[in-house]
């Protein structure tokens, strides 16, 4: 991974954070964004596109209940 694509990375993952504060930071998710900045490239449109993978498809679902598990 380059060094502008792990910036890219931490943004995102950073921004998600902010946005859905009962979710945060979930090690995981990492892998779809990184997965996502492979084939999107823009910042902005991977995080949207996490975004709807983990609110339009339940995803985020997965993590709060592994999360919760855990504990």
């Amino acid at each position: 991974m380059y060094a502008a694509d792990e910036t890219k990375l931490k943004n995102i993952i950073k921004a998600y954070g902010n946005q859905d504060l009962e979710l945060s930071y979930c090690q995981g998710y990492n892998f779809i964004v990184s997965l996502l900045l492979l084939f999107v490239e823009d910042e902005e449109m991977t995080f949207w596109c996490l975004f709807a993978i983990m609110n339009d498809f339940n995803w985020r679902k997965l993590f709060i209940e592994k999360d919760h598990s855990s504990q």
